[in-house]
């Protein structure tokens, strides 16, 4: 009778609750920070500013609009260089956000 006893509180320990198994699958907090950083596949993007093209906030192709990114003799057009730190840290470049997707590719 004392075996059945034994048994029966190893048997208790060795399965968690159901409450138990919930909590122990949930992410923490660290977890999800995690993923948000992991997302990104890429360190860094050129990307096209060249407002009112289908270009802008494209990934920058170094040719001559309408095939790519570049207008001549005109400075207001030009590739900027996206970098994971600033997709990263939304708080503090929030312009930046909008083609953070460049860096998923």
């Amino acid at each position: 009778m004392s075996m059945i006893f034994v048994l029966g509180c190893i048997d208790t320990q060795v399965n968690p609750s159901d409450e138990e198994n919930q909590l122990m699958s949930q992410p923490t907090v660290d977890d999800e920070a995690t993923t948000a950083v992991t997302q990104y596949y890429r360190d860094e993007a050129w990307v096209c500013h060249h407002p009112g093209t289908e270009m802008h906030d494209k990934e920058c192709v170094e040719e001559t609009y309408p095939n790519g990114c570049y207008v001549e003799g005109d400075n207001s057009v030009f590739c900027w260089l996206l970098m994971k730190p600033e997709c990263e840290r939304p708080e503090k470049y929030p312009s930046a956000q909008k083609v953070c997707h460049l860096l998923r590719r």
